[in-house]
């Protein structure tokens, strides 16, 4: 983490130093004893987070951190300061300081809480952002997809009205499809509605990762049968995830389908792999199917109702990756995407060892 610390008195900076070096994890600490050379240091490193005294030789009292802030306004900023004022402190935080430390009351036990706290509220924040992203783009897909089938209805109905009678029943037929299609995108839709707005919840709870993997190969069994698909199972003794059952299912029933949908049709062949490293749990799901041009596609590959392949025969909404990676994130893991055209697909998921948004994640 790059720390860029504001503050004049040499001795606080010791103090600072000595408290960071206390701390487990790595942290670049660059100091300033001035307001103008912070700025610059700022613009030159793009700091993740600065540490601001509130009496500085160029400003003094909340024009430093004003200064800051207008500077760039998504400055994650926490005041260092000695003022004990609390209406100080309480317009700090409302000009947009992430926390208000003392000096005299700080010690590495309240920095690492107040470092790790700040870290969470930033990821709730981007997570926050991500959302309404998300919903706006979702209603613009709603609004477009939606009115696609219905533009076509008006159209073979227009043609109806001037069509022979014997003409009518193909025309019909098409009606019907097109009112089946829209039928089809509103579910989709709606499904993809319920996850985001939360309606299934979280009860986390530890899972095996076999059993859920065994219980979706179960599941899919006759497919598997019918197109000759080999499985292979390479997963660790005693693997298991913090996660709600429903959401571990969900990301492992997604990655497995797309791996059968998109596979090899002479020799389909998929590899399902969990390990542990460190703290986390990792599966891949691997298959040697039709593959996926990432130089092209890479950065729409997880966006809502994004398909990469033509074949009009391979069924799909393109909701099934956007579900898999707003799961793993929600929960605080990656999930990673290795492909070549004609060759296969493999995703790998990082699952966070206790279940909660890890800032070492991101």
């Amino acid at each position: 983490m790059r720390v860029l610390v504001i503050e004049d008195n040499l001795q606080d900076q010791f103090i600072l130093q000595n408290h960071f070096d206390e701390l487990d994890g790595f942290y670049d600490l660059e100091m300033n004893s001035n307001l103008l050379s912070g700025l610059k240091s700022y613009q030159d490193r793009k700091p993740d987070l600065v540490l601001l005294d509130l009496s500085l030789p160029d400003c003094e009292g909340l024009e430093g951190l004003k200064g800051i802030l207008n500077f760039d306004s998504n400055s994650n900023v926490i005041v260092f300061s000695g003022n004990r004022d609390l209406e100080i402190a309480k317009k700090a935080i409302q000009i947009g300081a992430r926390d208000y430390l003392l000096k005299g009351q700080l010690d590495s036990d309240r920095l690492r809480r107040a470092i790790h706290f700040n870290q969470e509220r930033l990821q709730k924040e981007k997570l926050q952002k991500r959302r309404q992203r998300e919903l706006e783009q979702f209603s613009k897909i709603a609004a477009h997809d939606l009115k696609s089938p219905l533009h076509n209805i008006s159209q073979i109905l227009e043609i109806l009205k001037i069509q022979d009678q014997d003409d009518e029943t193909d025309y019909l037929v098409l009606l019907g499809e097109c009112i089946q299609k829209m039928d089809q995108k509103i579910d989709s839709l709606l499904s993809v509605l319920k996850f985001k707005s939360g309606v299934y919840g979280k009860s986390i709870e530890r899972n095996d990762l076999l059993k859920i993997i065994n219980d979706v190969i179960k599941s899919h069994k006759a497919l598997i049968e019918r197109q000759g698909v080999d499985v292979v199972l390479d997963i660790e003794e005693g693997l298991e995830v913090n996660y709600s059952e429903i959401h571990l299912s969900s990301v492992v029933q997604n990655l497995f389908s797309n791996a059968i949908k998109y596979g090899n049709n002479e020799n389909p062949r998929i590899i399902l792999k969990g390990w542990r490293l460190n703290r986390s749990v990792y599966f891949s799901c691997e298959d040697n199917g039709i593959g996926i041009d990432l130089n092209q596609n890479k950065n729409h590959l997880f966006k809502l109702f994004k398909r990469f392949h033509d074949n009009e025969q391979i069924e799909g909404t393109g909701i099934g990756l956007n579900t898999v990676q707003t799961i793993v994130e929600e929960y605080g893991g990656k999930i990673d995407v290795e492909s070549e055209l004609g060759r296969g697909t493999k995703f790998t998921v990082k699952f966070d060892e206790d279940g909660k948004v890890n800032s070492n994640n991101r």
